[in-house]
């Protein structure tokens, strides 16, 4: 929180401030648990990585990064076994749009 603080008083734009402020990922983040998230897999070229954690309440946050900066809209595809985790079926929610996305 201090350091949000320190970046008000300076030029921050309002999606820096959603980001920072965004309840659902603060809460995960915060999580009880408390372990530590895992690289789970990770694209040859290293153009993007999933991660994993595990959360108190036993679901999991999965976490897609993409380190390229191509801008264009690309579809990513994972199982179960590669995210290491043991289900048959998922909801997912995007923390960033606050919405289910099935």
């Amino acid at each position: 929180k201090q350091w949000y603080q320190r970046r008000v008083r300076g030029n921050i734009k309002q999606w820096q401030k959603d980001i920072l402020m965004n309840q659902e990922v603060i809460n995960v983040n915060q999580d009880p648990l408390g372990k530590a998230g895992r690289r789970v897999l990770q694209d040859p070229k290293k153009h993007y990585e999933y991660w994993t954690r595990v959360l108190a309440d036993g679901s999991y946050a999965v976490v897609f990064y993409r380190k390229d900066s191509g801008g264009l809209p690309r579809t990513y595809k994972a199982t179960f076994e590669q995210l290491k985790i043991e289900a048959k079926s998922a909801t997912v929610r995007d923390l960033y749009l606050h919405r289910d996305l099935g």
